[in-house]
């Protein structure tokens, strides 16, 4: 059980809202900021539940799946699709800690993962896109995507201003 005076930060508080259902401050659910048809059910086994990401700020070769869990695990994963099959995916994974780690990577139709920097960088230039596309795209994910939605809609406490103790670690290929 989460309690509301431990929450540190907004992933705290996405899961707090999610799957906590008496809560002492009045925050909407997590699903509902996304306009997911999906919620976290306590009478499930406490795995992951899949959220579906609804909000019209996705293009159409983009997509968001998103799982949380009761033991304080969020996992965001944006997916674009690009020529030939391949898609880029960004995540953060959050569990427990007040990190939010950044991973990058690239897969093809058998969703094998190419974490290979350059096989990244020369499949990204054959797409006309760079580093520096790939590190603005990483910031509008992580800020208009995941984090922009909850501070309008359901925080009550955090805001770009303010992260609380949330650190975000990049992933090693935009360092």
């Amino acid at each position: 059980m989460i309690i509301y005076t431990s929450l540190k930060n907004p992933i705290d508080e996405m899961l707090y809202s999610e799957i906590t259902r008496f809560k002492i401050v009045d925050l909407p659910r997590y699903s509902e900021v996304i306009n997911s048809d999906t919620s976290y059910d306590l009478r499930g086994d406490g795995g992951f539940i899949s959220l579906s990401y609804n909000l019209n700020n996705l293009q159409f070769n983009e997509r968001v799946s998103i799982y949380v869990s009761n033991l304080k695990t969020y996992l965001f994963i944006y997916d674009l699709s690009l020529k030939n099959g391949k898609s880029l995916i960004i995540t953060y994974k959050y569990d427990r800690t007040s990190f939010l780690r950044q991973n990058i990577y690239l897969t093809d139709g058998d969703e094998s993962k190419i974490e290979d920097l350059d096989i990244i960088f020369e499949y990204l230039s054959e797409n006309q896109l760079d580093k520096e596309w790939l590190k603005n795209k990483s910031e509008i994910v992580l800020h208009d995507i995941l984090l922009k939605p909850w501070f309008e809609k359901g925080s009550q406490r955090y805001s770009f201003e303010n992260l609380g103790n949330l650190k975000i670690e990049e992933s090693t290929l935009l360092k």
